[in-house]
């Protein structure tokens, strides 16, 4: 009962790590790796939509990282979002 939804967790695991070793497109822009960018994108759209595609890809040059544990837990804004979803992870 126990072992079946570990078994399941390590085929993900084993799947996301060595058949789907591809990092997000914003974060290949963001490191700068154009050719593995468009190699990726070609998969997915047309290769006339793929430089618009990657022209609109977002990137925040060291910009907001979010927010950290304290203001997680204690700030106004954050507090019932928190508070809510603890508590539906407890139950």
């Amino acid at each position: 009962m126990f072992g079946f939804p570990i078994l399941l967790s390590v085929i993900q695991i084993a799947l996301l790590t060595l058949v789907f070793p591809y990092d997000t497109p914003k974060k290949m822009k963001q490191n700068k790796q154009f050719a593995q960018l468009n190699e990726l994108m070609s998969k997915i759209y047309d290769p006339s939509q793929i430089q618009h595609r990657i022209d609109s890809i977002v990137t925040e040059e060291g910009g907001n990282q979010g927010p950290s544990y304290k203001e997680t837990f204690f700030d106004k804004r954050y507090q019932m979002a928190t508070i809510v979803g603890c508590a539906l992870s407890a139950f």
